[in-house]
């Protein structure tokens, strides 16, 4: 069975949702080798914690002391793969705390769950340059990974309507599409909605603190 890798975006985030290229490289003479094994392993955090990385010392340091956890299945070859010396702190992502700040869970790739974060190590993330990614572990089952996921973008209410109808009309459609590309253009699988009503005279500007909204209809199509 295919895992699916999501990535939402709201109507309003989209020109900000394109993946930015990450400036910060693995640290050179680390032991760890990206993509030397099988299966990427993933570090979790809930929405409520805002600290988008970690260090690979951070990591190794805080599964010594427990403060970080990982799953089972990752349990023995990720202390291995870190050569850590202290049993790992071991647990679920169903006992993972959902609200929490400042925790963290790793896990393999497919544990991932949309109701968790990835966070990125050595400020590569994985969804966003998967060839640079520092931390990977063998795989015993001998899958292929690359085969086993299926990208899925879900855009969700892509209503162009208020201030984003006006911005479309100021800046042209072409270049909207430029912004977008490079989230909409990737993914295998891509779901669009859009829940608002199509009107040939709809007025953007007439809609500013209304909670009446439309979306110009016109003809369009989009190429990637």
């Amino acid at each position: 069975m295919r895992r699916f890798i999501f990535s939402i975006c709201t109507a309003y985030g989209l020109l900000a949702c394109a993946p930015a290229e990450s400036k910060v490289a693995a640290k050179p003479g680390s032991d760890i080798q990206p993509v030397s094994d099988s299966i990427p392993v993933i570090i979790l955090r809930s929405y409520f914690n805002s600290n988008e990385s970690l260090s690979i010392e951070v990591l190794k340091s805080g599964l010594e002391s427990g403060r970080i956890a990982c799953t089972a299945d990752v349990a023995s070859k990720l202390k291995s793969k870190l050569r850590l010396g202290d049993s790992l702190q071991v647990s679920t992502l169903r006992d993972f705390p959902r609200t929490d700040t400042s925790h963290y869970l790793v896990t393999s790739i497919d544990s991932v769950v949309p109701s968790l974060l990835m966070t990125a190590l050595n400020d590569v993330h994985f969804l966003r340059d998967r060839n640079r990614y520092p931390l990977w572990i063998p795989d015993d089952k001998g899958r292929d990974w690359e085969k086993s996921i299926t990208s899925y973008t879900h855009t969700g209410v892509t209503a162009l309507t208020r201030r984003t109808g006006s911005v479309l009309n100021a800046m042209g459609n072409e270049k909207y599409l430029e912004l977008i590309k490079p989230v909409l253009g990737t993914p295998e699988i891509l779901h669009v909605s859009n829940e608002v009503s199509m009107q040939a005279n709809c007025d953007y500007g007439s809609m500013k603190m209304k909670f009446v909204v439309c979306h110009r209809k016109k003809p369009e199509r989009l190429s990637f």
